[in-house]
């Protein structure tokens, strides 16, 4: 399903998240996939997105408690829609593709107009693949209620490694 997109280069900047690896050492190795309706895409129709790259965008945090959690933790990375806007995105829908191949569909307005974002950071850390890493994505669920429900959670994509645009 990750068409182009190597699982092995995927793996290998994971395996160096979750080993604790920053910076250059993992520096071009892959973690994110973008297919679909955006700007900048190579004759594929992609573009590829190391962990640094992300980190150069700008930053969203929010502290907010989660089924996963027990107690509430503070989650750092882009927000959607300013991820969306970067790439010149013109779908109205995600299909949000987890490394183990769970995939959703999920409408822009929904993730980008309930504060979603595209975590890579727990508490201040990179997420590892071993806590929903190296990609998550997370909406504030405590701001409101209607975020606390199975619809939403649905779109709580962990280990993400590919959106595609529609």
């Amino acid at each position: 399903m990750m068409n182009s997109f190597s699982r092995r280069a995927f793996l290998a900047g994971s395996a160096a998240l979750a080993l604790g690896v920053s910076g250059p050492s993992i520096a071009g190795n892959p973690i994110l996939l973008v297919r679909g309706a955006i700007e900048g895409a190579d004759a594929g129709g992609n573009r590829r997105f190391d962990l640094e790259a992300l980190q150069a965008m700008p930053q969203t945090s929010f502290k907010t408690a989660t089924p996963w959690n027990k107690t509430p933790v503070t989650y750092s990375g882009v927000a959607v829609g300013t991820f969306l806007a970067a790439l010149k995105a013109k779908g109205t829908r995600l299909r949000l593709i987890a490394l183990n191949d769970y995939a959703v569909v999920a409408d822009v307005e929904d993730l980008a107009d309930n504060g979603a974002i595209l975590a890579i950071a727990k508490d201040g850390a990179p997420l590892p693949i071993s806590d929903k890493g190296p990609i998550f994505v997370v909406f504030p669920f405590d701001r409101d209620s209607k975020l606390r429900s199975d619809s939403f959670y649905l779109y709580a994509v962990w280990q993400l490694c590919q959106i595609d645009v529609l």
